[in-house]
């Protein structure tokens, strides 16, 4: 049985340079190795950690990836080492109509793991959006028609009336993840993956929103009703289309929960697969059923 040590929700503040600007991070870090050699290993996590934040830090990943690194160079003979990190980061962006400037909340996620002779770095984010249901987004459509129908409309009138207003559905909170390997010596900023959920889902989210920036996201999420699957399909093709460079090795993984509004249990789909399976889809849907 092989014995792991693991130190879990270390806290340091981080400050990642970036041009002209400095991000602040306050993330929270879990190390695991093994074998293990108890408290001289626990000394030894916490002061490389705290090394390699002094060195610093230019992209979120390289927390993970850097502390990996340092850690086999002070103990070449480690089997397993895991470190995985979250820390909230913050977007500011502007409501779709009033332009009115608000601060967005996301969770960033970073992963890097030695397995067999390299290390796998991973870089991600957690996203919480709208999604609307497209079953029921059918069927009041076509209660919709036929109430049209029994008030004499014909189909002419009924299509352009149909196709002019948001149908409604019932909605739910989405909560999206996307984790992507980086190749060694490269980078992905994290608003580009935050980018690339939010897009997949019916709608992004506002902390605040002024009446008619309320109505213009309502209104957009029903003009595009997603299943959970329908989100993680998009995610794996938006991220295709996002980083274009990655290797056909380089490992992807999607996931989609929607916090059901009318029913007593949430709806899951996930994806792990990698790049080069993706562009040798002949489609999508066979990649997640």
């Amino acid at each position: 049985m092989k014995e792991i040590f693991a130190l879990h929700n270390l806290e340091r503040l981080i400050e990642i340079k970036r041009d002209n600007s400095v991000i602040v991070l306050l993330p929270r870090i879990d190390i695991e190795i093994s074998p293990t050699n108890g408290d001289n290993h626990m000394r030894l996590i916490n002061s490389t950690l705290d090394e390699v934040i002094k060195k610093g830090i230019d992209f979120p990943d390289n927390i993970c990836l850097k502390t990996v690194e340092s850690i086999l160079d002070a103990i070449p003979d480690i089997e397993h080492i895991k470190v995985r990190m979250e820390a909230e980061y913050v977007v500011f962006r502007k409501t779709p109509i009033t332009q009115h400037e608000t601060q967005e909340m996301f969770k960033i996620l970073a992963r890097a793991e030695k397995k067999g002779d390299r290390i796998v770095n991973l870089i991600g984010a957690e996203v919480t959006g709208i999604t609307a249901c497209p079953c029921a987004y059918e069927g009041i459509l076509e209660k919709s028609r036929h109430n049209l129908k029994e008030k004499k409309f014909d189909d002419s009138d009924i299509s352009t009336i149909l196709n002019s207003v948001a149908i409604a559905s019932h909605n739910q909170r989405n909560i999206s993840i996307l984790l992507i390997e980086v190749p060694r010596g490269e980078n992905i900023d994290v608003e580009d993956i935050i980018e690339v959920l939010e897009t997949s889902m019916s709608s992004r989210l506002y902390e605040v929103l002024k009446r008619e920036d309320e109505v213009d996201v309502v209104y957009r999420a029903h003009l595009n009703p997603n299943f959970v699957e329908d989100t993680v399909r998009k995610i794996l093709l938006n991220a295709l289309d996002k980083f274009p460079e990655l290797l056909d090795i380089s490992n992807v993984f999607a996931s989609s929960e929607s916090l059901e509004s009318i029913h007593q249990h949430n709806a899951m789909a996930e994806c792990s697969t990698t790049f080069g399976e993706l562009k040798r889809a002949s489609n999508i849907k066979t990649i997640i059923q």
